[in-house]
């Protein structure tokens, strides 16, 4: 089960968003802090390096 709600910031390794619309949810498994959505990562330029397990986040040029 999830709900719906809106935070005012969200932050991660640095990365920060503000008026973040989120789902707060009970089903997600013990070992599993959250979940990374859209309404957070469109904000940023994203970089995955699998093979190094590395994810980056920097700001989205405008």
């Amino acid at each position: 089960m999830s709900f719906p709600a809106r935070v005012p910031s969200l932050a991660l390794q640095g990365a920060r968003a503000e008026n973040v619309e989120v789902a707060v949810m009970s089903t997600l498994p013990p070992d599993v802090d959250g979940l990374l959505g859209l309404g957070f990562l469109a904000r940023f330029e994203m970089k995955l390096d699998a093979r190094a397990g590395r994810f980056e986040l920097s700001e989205r040029k405008r």
